[in-house]
């Protein structure tokens, strides 16, 4: 597998089909966007702050769960493990 990440990147990071120029196909991004909704800020409160959640285009994370391509325990995971290694650097002096 060769990653340290638990779950695949791809699930968070490739959510839109791409057309040959890599832009997004608007339509079939608001197809996705219709059939499966975004995510809220109060979705993720848990572990994600709503600056955060904008930042990061997490809304898009409720088209990456209905397509099946991410799930939201590897979100809270990956989340987490985040938060975890941006303490230890702060211990650590990085």
């Amino acid at each position: 597998m060769g990653t340290t990440t638990p779950f695949q990147y791809d699930g968070f990071a490739n959510v839109f089909e791409l057309d040959e120029n890599m832009a997004y196909v608007k339509d079939k991004m608001e197809e996705d966007i219709k059939r499966y909704g975004l995510c809220k800020p109060e979705d993720l409160a848990t572990f994600c702050s709503e600056e955060l959640f904008h930042a990061l285009h997490c809304e898009y994370l409720g088209v990456a769960f209905g397509k099946g391509l991410i799930t939201f325990e590897e979100v809270a995971y990956w989340g987490y493990e985040m938060i975890r290694q941006m303490k230890a650097g702060e211990a650590s002096g990085d």
